[in-house]
């Protein structure tokens, strides 16, 4: 009988068997996740403390920006008189800046998510999508931190073509209205044109940082007559150049009547009275202010004041 020899020496036998090491596959790195990519652009509007019309303006700004066919979202980071659908007609239908809030404190506030927050309003085809705020004033000072609210603004640009944000009264806290300014592409403030208005103005820019209102643009509401006598245009660029050094972005005549009948039927004023001069205002601020565009119209009305 055969016998089937495993080793061929003596040596062989006291050798240890080596165990040749077996490759480990190296760790993959685990993909981060990534930043939305911003392609649009933002645009904030805070006002002086008192009623300057602020919200009313954003309206007709976001307005105006989707009836030049760009796709607008318009949030309300008014906390303490949250009105942007109340001033529509408007009831909020969805949870809003609350729910996007819950969502983004867990971390889990995606695209989709955000977009289940937002009321799209339509007029005659003209649609603009509306972050609703909060259901009713806020009880502490800043219900949504900085950080929060930059990352909601964030996501949204990276899904339209502009984030119109409403902050309301920018004295009620002055850290969280600093932030908004210094985080967004443009930045408007609104006074009223009266004395009471530019002494709040006046009062405002002692309050904020330097740097939050660098790039900030004022606009100047409800210019009229008979609160400041003859050419009230010249008497309010004299007297904030004089005492603020700041020049004024646009000038929005007191159009009462178009505002107040478009309050009352929850429109903008571009779907309900076209030829309002407010209206004209507000068009030439847009084409001027954030869409850098100037036709030979508008020089021509710059010209004469």
């Amino acid at each position: 009988m055969t016998m089937l020899r495993l080793f061929e020496t003596d040596e062989e036998r006291l050798e240890p068997t080596l165990q040749m090491p077996v490759a480990q596959p190296e760790p993959q790195p685990q993909p981060q996740p990534q930043p939305p990519a911003s392609s649009g652009q933002t645009v904030s509007f805070g006002a002086t403390p008192g009623s300057p019309g602020a919200t009313s303006l954003v309206i007709n700004v976001a307005f105006e920006l989707a009836l030049a066919k760009h796709k607008v979202c318009l949030i309300d980071f008014d906390f303490h008189s949250p009105n942007l659908l109340a001033t529509l007609a408007q009831e909020s239908i969805t949870a809003g800046l609350v729910g996007a809030k819950r969502l983004l404190s867990q971390q889990r506030l995606t695209g989709d998510e955000l977009n289940r927050f937002l009321m799209v309003l339509n007029f005659d085809g003209t649609k603009v999508s509306v972050l609703p705020g909060l259901g009713s004033p806020a009880k502490e000072s800043t219900p949504l931190d900085i950080d929060s609210a930059t990352a909601l603004i964030a996501l949204a640009k990276s899904q339209f073509d502009y984030v119109l944000i409403d902050v309301g009264d920018l004295t009620r806290n002055l850290e969280f209205s600093e932030g908004i300014l210094k985080s967004v592409d443009f930045s408007f403030l609104i006074c009223a044109a009266d004395p009471i208005g530019v002494r709040r103005f006046l009062w405002l820019k002692q309050r904020l940082d330097e740097t939050a209102l660098e790039s900030a643009q004022l606009i100047v509401n409800r210019v009229r007559e008979s609160v400041l006598g003859s050419n009230p245009k010249r008497q309010l660029v004299d007297t904030l150049w004089r005492l603020a050094n700041t020049e004024v972005c646009a000038f929005v005549p007191n159009d009462s009547l178009a505002f107040d009948q478009a309050l009352l039927a929850g429109l903008p004023i571009q779907l309900l009275k076209k030829a309002s001069p407010a209206r004209h205002a507000v068009a030439m601020l847009v084409r001027q202010g954030i869409l850098n565009q100037r036709s030979n119209l508008d020089w021509r009305m710059a010209r004469h004041g």
